[in-house]
């Protein structure tokens, strides 16, 4: 019958893609200003890290500190679970990155 047909052709709403943007959104405004500004230069405009420190007026070393903190801040900010403190890497989280071991000096 048709409308056996019609829900076959019929693709539901992909409304997930929505919520990943309203997610970003939100947590591009939780960025400092300076990290949002050198990530949406380097990271969805394109520009090179050089062109983005003229446009910026700062060091190219700079931008690249900036985009660095904002892209950590971000994917701290969009694998937390709302309510959820972010896990930092201790004993109680396994799966967390061993913390690097301070090295020994020597004396010359």
């Amino acid at each position: 019958s048709e409308g056996q047909l019609a829900a076959k052709l019929s693709v539901p709403p992909e409304q997930q893609g929505h919520l990943d943007l309203v997610d970003l959104s939100k947590a591009l405004a939780k960025l400092p200003p300076d990290q949002r500004e050198a990530l949406i230069l380097v990271g969805a405009e394109g520009f090179s890290y050089e062109d983005a420190a003229n446009i910026s007026g700062c060091a190219v070393g700079t931008v690249k500190s900036r985009v660095n903190r904002a892209r950590s801040r971000l994917n701290e900010l969009m694998t937390t679970v709302p309510g959820e403190q972010p896990r930092a890497a201790t004993s109680e989280n396994p799966d967390a990155p061993p913390r690097p071991r301070p090295r020994a000096v020597r004396a010359v």
